[in-house]
């Protein structure tokens, strides 16, 4: 693993970032790191102890040439991980699909993006160890791989509050805009996203579809899709404690969840975008 240097810091912990390829991980790293662990009782996975290994090796596996596993140590033990997809025009999987739409519908956008090389991030997964949690763990991981590769956005899909909160909150501070579908959840802030978002999103929507069996259906309105139960358990997200803005964000998620039962896992696409490419400059 290397070392990450970085401006960030956790107010309660004592941090250090490391990056690693997935092929610098074997199989018995993932016990000796203690990331089986991490990824069993940080996403409160269960099963045998084979099914656990898939998980952590289905979490920080990949490609070299896209993806990257961050982590996050304290006192030499790793207690979170930030795994990251670049998706950038050659990249053969989703990315080449992603800006084969993004041009063909807003081209002006796309093409800024290109000249800055502000490739977007896909947040695979992050995760923290309960431990730690509540001590700015997700938040060092974020502001660490946002500060190293500048993305003009950071796309995903999520259906946990607590991610939801720890990213929007994060990325306001280096001036991107979060939202939850088509919901602006950035703090002390209201942004309708216009038509780059729903650009981006259609166009992250393509990506995913060109390689994933999404139960053949498209980003509802609203940006709710829908997963294997299987990989993400189909339960109702809590959102007791969580600010309005959160909550009425979720609030079509829950619901849909509730209509679907545990036939299928409900999610909702999870997006930050840097606030100068949002700018009515860039439209279409």
């Amino acid at each position: 693993m290397e070392i990450v240097a970085g401006k960030f810091s956790s107010p309660s912990e004592k941090l250090v970032a490391y990056r690693s390829l997935p092929s610098e991980l074997a199989h018995e790293d993932l016990y000796r790191l203690g990331l089986v662990e991490l990824v069993t009782l940080g996403y409160g996975y269960s099963g045998t102890k084979e099914e656990l290994l898939e998980q952590a090796e289905f979490e920080y596996g990949g490609d070299d040439t896209r993806c990257i596993n961050y982590f996050a140590t304290s006192n030499h033990q790793i207690v979170g991980s930030l795994c990251v997809v670049r998706w950038f025009p050659e990249e053969p999987v989703r990315g080449r699909y992603f800006w084969q739409k993004l041009q063909d519908q807003n081209p002006k956008m796309a093409a800024q993006v290109l000249k800055d090389k502000a490739y977007p991030l896909c947040f695979a997964g992050l995760v923290t160890h309960p431990l730690y949690w509540r001590r700015g763990i997700a938040r060092f991981l974020i502001n660490t791989v946002v500060e190293e590769w500048q993305p003009f956005g950071v796309l995903g899909q999520s259906k946990s509050p607590a991610l939801v909160a720890a990213r929007s909150d994060t990325l306001a501070e280096l001036d991107y805009r979060t939202f939850f579908g088509f919901q602006e959840v950035t703090p002390f802030s209201t942004h309708c996203g216009g038509t780059n978002l729903r650009d981006v999103l259609q166009a992250y929507t393509e990506g995913r579809k060109a390689v994933e069996n999404v139960f053949g259906e498209d980003m509802s309105e609203s940006g709710l899709k829908h997963e294997d139960p299987l990989r993400l358990t189909p339960e109702i997200p809590s959102l007791k404690g969580f600010p309005e803005k959160i909550v009425d964000a979720f609030a079509d998620l829950v619901n849909e969840q509730k209509n679907r039962g545990s036939e299928r896992t409900v999610v909702k696409v999870l997006t930050s975008i840097r606030s100068k490419y949002l700018g009515s400059n860039l439209e279409g």
